[in-house]
């Protein structure tokens, strides 16, 4: 890919871009919030939005129930920077593969990347994690590595009879201090310098 995105509507611009060989048929969106991901995908495509927020075509909160739809209702379930939001992000998991005929894209930020700086400064200000004087609409629930992440759904999609066929990543720019971080710290290196782990999974045929 040739951009990194910077907002939602350029995540979705991205998703669209990256994954466009899987999204065909008809596919929902976990956590669509304005459903930004429908403005590029093509025409023919049957698309439903669900989200507790936002603009989406069925407002659901997953922290209060499972995803209304039957098993394999969809070509492809996209869940984008959506499961660390939730308590029950092992449930919600299982749900994307049970509604998912086939595909199941989903993304997971490396949560220690984008703190570490301010916490090895002292700073707090860490977003989604701090503790402001009001309590938030919304929060992350979960902080976890990039490699805890894999783990996760490498895992969670064996129990679901389902394999990851490619896991792809944002990263920071490369700096000479790569060479440093690979010598020291060996394969925890990418706990660091990854942002984000984006995973495309396949249902085994029954």
């Amino acid at each position: 890919m040739s951009f990194v995105y910077k907002n939602r509507e350029e995540r979705a611009k991205y998703t669209a871009l990256k994954y466009q060989n899987f999204l065909k048929g008809k596919i929902l969106d976990v956590g669509c919030w304005n459903k930004d991901l429908k403005k590029y995908l093509s025409k023919d495509i049957e698309y439903v939005g669900i989200d507790v927020a936002g603009n989406p075509d069925i407002f659901i909160n997953l922290e209060k129930g499972k995803i209304p739809f039957p098993d394999n209702s969809f070509n492809c379930v996209v869940c984008i920077d959506v499961l660390e939001h939730l308590d029950n992000i092992h449930e919600t998991f299982d749900e994307l593969l049970r509604v998912s005929k086939r595909y199941i894209i989903i993304s997971l930020p490396n949560c220690y990347s984008a703190s570490l700086k301010n916490i090895i400064r002292g700073r707090g200000g860490l977003k989604f994690y701090g503790l402001p004087l009001e309590k938030p609409k919304d929060r992350h629930k979960w902080f976890f590595n990039y490699q805890e992440a894999k783990d996760f759904v490498i895992k969670r999609a064996e129990k679901n009879n389902a394999k990851v066929i490619e896991i792809s990543t944002i990263r920071r720019k490369k700096v000479v201090r790569d060479f440093i971080l690979k010598l020291f710290l060996g394969k925890r290196y990418k706990n660091i310098v990854y942002l984000v782990l984006w995973a495309l999974i396949e249902k085994h045929e029954k």
